[in-house]
């Protein structure tokens, strides 16, 4: 699950990047509802948005809204 608060797939964010619905994360947001919630996953979208994998295997952290562990990207290419 790319983005935990709003039950959205990295497979539905690659669709809405891939069909040209969506180029940035706001458009990604609007369209997939993705990244609206805690935002901890802004990281994971930007790498979609960029063609690569959601998770890089960045340090984790905790978010406070949705209670859930997420890796938090720490690579330059996000």
């Amino acid at each position: 699950m790319l983005c935990h608060c709003a039950q959205v797939s990295e497979a539905t964010v690659r669709e809405a990047v891939e069909s040209g619905l969506a180029s940035t994360v706001a458009e990604v947001m609007e369209t997939t509802g993705a990244g609206t919630g805690c935002r901890s996953c802004h990281c994971r979208i930007e790498r979609v948005l960029r063609g690569l994998p959601a998770i890089c295997g960045g340090r984790f952290d905790w978010c406070h809204q949705c209670r859930c562990i997420g890796a938090i990207c720490a690579c330059e290419a996000a």
